[in-house]
Formats: structure tokens, sequence, C-alpha cells
């Protein structure tokens, strides 16, 4: 899938229209207005913050975390890279040889983090994919004031569909919910690149191929249950936990 400026840009409107209210899930530009791509325009360039990121640890993987930065610690600093050989199991990378090209970022990593509290936004990657695979777009939330967390959800990854597969797998509801506990335990430390940036009750969900189709909905469901208010899954569904909203 090809990915435009204007395909993130609407993502960012978005998310940006209804964070104040509570959660929101993003499931893409698909049937957007003429009007609503204008009023999307001005995201499509870079935000007014730099995008930081950090690497957090839950019990049996990672959780990459982008926020925003000041542009101005950032000047002088080498953008961050991965290489995505590191999510491919052990008997693929020897084949590979010393074949190891690095991918860089628009983040730079662990630089401080700009003033104020932001939403803070999971990103689910979909099959065959990694924590790392859409940043462009968790950057580029970053940039607008977000603080974005992606989870390597193994049970579906690039590693798993290569025999890679993790011995004790996780329902993705659980890796969700593991992974914004982490997030806001690190908002709430004394220190470290996180420590009070996070806002509370405000989050957002937002994925790619697989994760729309199966972990992001089943997420919103549940939230939804607990409110009893289920309604179909392309249906606005608030509920009375965190003002929880899906469109």
């Amino acid at each position: 899938m090809k990915f435009t400026p204007s395909v993130t840009a609407f993502a960012v409107t978005a998310i940006a229209a209804t964070a104040a209210t509570g959660a929101v899930v993003v499931a893409g530009p698909a049937g957007a207005t003429p009007a609503q791509v204008a009023k999307a325009a001005p995201y499509a360039k870079p935000g007014p913050y730099a995008a930081g990121v950090t690497t957090l640890s839950l019990d049996d993987r990672k959780v990459e975390v982008w926020y925003p930065a000041t542009k101005s610690s950032v000047q002088g600093k080498t953008r961050d890279s991965y290489y995505i050989r590191d999510w491919l199991p052990p008997g693929i990378q020897q084949l590979l040889g010393k074949v190891n090209p690095p991918f860089r970022t628009d983040a730079y990593r662990a630089v401080p983090a700009a003033k104020g509290a932001f939403p803070l936004i999971v990103f689910e990657h979909g099959f065959g994919g990694y924590r790392d695979q859409s940043t462009f777009l968790t950057t580029h939330l970053a940039q607008w004031g977000f603080v974005v967390a992606s989870p390597d959800f193994l049970e579906r990854g690039l590693a798993a569909q290569l025999g890679g597969a993790p011995a004790t797998p996780k329902p993705g509801l659980q890796v969700f919910d593991e992974t914004v506990a982490a997030v806001r335990t690190a908002s709430a430390a004394k220190r470290g690149p996180l420590s009070g940036r996070v806002k509370s009750g405000k989050l957002g969900i937002t994925g790619h191929s697989a994760s729309v189709a199966g972990t992001i909905f089943d997420d919103v469901e549940d939230f939804c249950e607990v409110g009893n208010q289920v309604q179909d899954t392309f249906q606005l569904c608030t509920t009375t936990i965190d003002g929880y909203t899906e469109i």
C-alpha cells in the first residue's frame, strides 16, 4: 500500500479533531469528503515539534515510543535508525551474512521532550510487520503533539511468518493493555524522556492492515461492551471508560 501526504494528513486531522474528547480509532481516509481533505492539508507538512524516540520493555517484547521534542533540542543530532534484520529469526539473519542496511527515521533518540502533557496513541502494526514499520506516520504524529507507542505484536509479526513465533503468545488486547500501562508508568516516573508527558484520560488507536481488521476493533468492542453501548464497528460508540470513541 502506498501512503501519500494526504493519507497521513487525514489521519492526523481525524486524531486531532477527536482527541480532546477521549480516545479515537482512526480507520483511514476512505470516503473522505473534499472538505475533509482540504481541512487536512496543513497537517501534510511537518508539525511544530521535532520527534524524539525511546524504547520501553514489556516482559517479552519491546515498545517504541515517539514523543514531541523541541526543534532546538535536535539541532546537530543524528536521526535515529533501525535495522529490519533485527526482527528476523536467527537462521534468516545468518543467511543474510553482513547485509544489514539501516533505515533512517525522522526521530531523534533520547532527546528531552517538549514541555507539556500530550495525548497517547497506540499504533498497531499489521500481519508480517514490526513496531518500527510505519515511522513515516508515528514520527509525523509526534511532530503534531502526540505521544505514539508501538509494541511488537510478535504473534503476527515478521519473525512469526518466517518460523520465529513466540513460545508463549499473547492476545492482542493484552499487548495493548500492557503497552498503555508501560507508557503511563514511564510518564509517572520522576526521570526519563516521558516523565510527565502523557496526558491522562486521552487515548487513541491507529494501525495498519491486520491490526485494523482484528485487534483494534476487538479493543473497541471490549470497551464498548463494558459501557453496554455496543454498536456496529463503523458506527460511533461512546463508553464510560475515558470517553472512548470509535469512528
